[in-house]
């Protein structure tokens, strides 16, 4: 018996449009605490729903960089939202000394950046540090600095 074929309707031309008329493209750091199952909690997103819709898409990095995650926007209504995890990737393991110096802390402080802070008075150290590994290697180097 013969199939019957399959009826495909054309793409018309009036729905080929510019990605950027179609939707938007958002970018987010999250502390490094945030872990792949807590992207999609709609939780998390509470306070941005409203400037959301469906399929936009959110770029997210870990604030430490060991991941780098991309999400669609499947359901906004401004106060609920859905969210697919449609690519996730570790970036790097993350680099941690092998005790941290209870007199010393590191921190992300706004436009500071990741600061080396001790703790004692609270003095920053070195601030404006790219990412918090390079903080803490900046960190296990001032620490060697001041055992000579």
């Amino acid at each position: 018996m013969a199939q019957k074929p399959i009826q495909i309707d054309p793409i018309l031309k009036s729905g080929l449009t510019l990605a950027e008329h179609s939707y938007r493209r958002f970018s987010v750091q999250v502390p490094r605490t945030v872990t792949k199952d807590i992207l999609t909690d709609h939780r998390l997103w509470v306070h941005v729903a409203g400037q959301l819709n469906v399929l936009d898409e959110i770029r997210v990095v870990a604030d430490d960089l060991s991941y780098r995650a991309l999400l669609i926007v499947t359901f906004s209504d401004f106060k609920n939202i859905r969210m697919k995890l449609v690519e996730y990737c570790e970036l790097e393991e993350c680099e941690t000394m092998e005790q941290m110096p209870e007199e010393y802390t590191v921190e992300q402080r706004g436009q500071r950046k990741w600061c080396v802070i001790r703790l004692a008075d609270g003095e920053i150290i070195k601030d404006n540090i790219q990412t918090r590994p390079k903080a803490l290697q900046e960190l296990d180097e001032y620490i060697a600095i001041l055992e000579r």
